[in-house]
């Protein structure tokens, strides 16, 4: 009977253990999210507003995108 009881608890134990870490891992998640979306807020911020040219250039030297301000009538954006 004694075995049977320190079965289950070692069970028990290693679930909560389990639980604790599915959690730390789902808080961490949800940081790191956190963090994505702020850091793209402030890429798009500065790729909306900069007046230098930015581009996405794919490895086939394709443009895929153009920050705004030069897909604008030219000088339109000049300081």
């Amino acid at each position: 009977m004694f075995v049977t009881a320190a079965g289950t608890t070692t069970r028990v134990e290693t679930e909560r253990q389990l639980r604790a870490a599915e959690e730390a891992l789902r808080s961490l998640n949800e940081s790191l999210e956190h963090a994505v979306e702020a850091r793209t807020r402030e890429r798009d911020r500065v790729w909306t507003n900069s007046r230098d040219l930015q581009v996405v250039v794919g490895a086939d030297g394709v443009f895929h995108a153009i920050s705004p301000c030069w897909t604008e009538v030219p000088g339109a954006c000049a300081g």
